[in-house]
């Protein structure tokens, strides 16, 4: 994994989204970022192209390090689905 030290106005910097916003809170509340293009998605292995949308997430692989893992929009959400599943069933739905 390549690390990165990103910071902006002296605080560490932790992810946000890219591409054209899908209407989630998210795409209000968090930092714009640029599409990584040629990065590949953590989730599928595809490159990231400039049409793309997706979410940019830090990962802490040791104290004091951390990357930015990319993930396309819809790799996200299927990533969710069980997530999803899980609290249905706990709530009997």
């Amino acid at each position: 994994m390549r690390q990165l030290r990103i910071y902006d106005d002296e605080e560490p910097y932790a992810g946000g989204w890219f591409g054209e916003s899908w209407g989630a809170p998210v795409c209000e509340e968090d930092r714009h970022l640029g599409t990584p293009v040629g990065e590949r998605c953590i989730d599928c292995l595809v490159e990231f192209v400039d049409t793309d949308q997706g979410l940019s997430v830090p990962f802490v692989y040791e104290v004091g390090s951390m990357t930015l893992t990319h993930h396309h929009h819809a790799c996200w959400m299927r990533g969710l689905e069980p997530l999803r599943r899980m609290v249905s069933d706990r709530s009997g739905q």
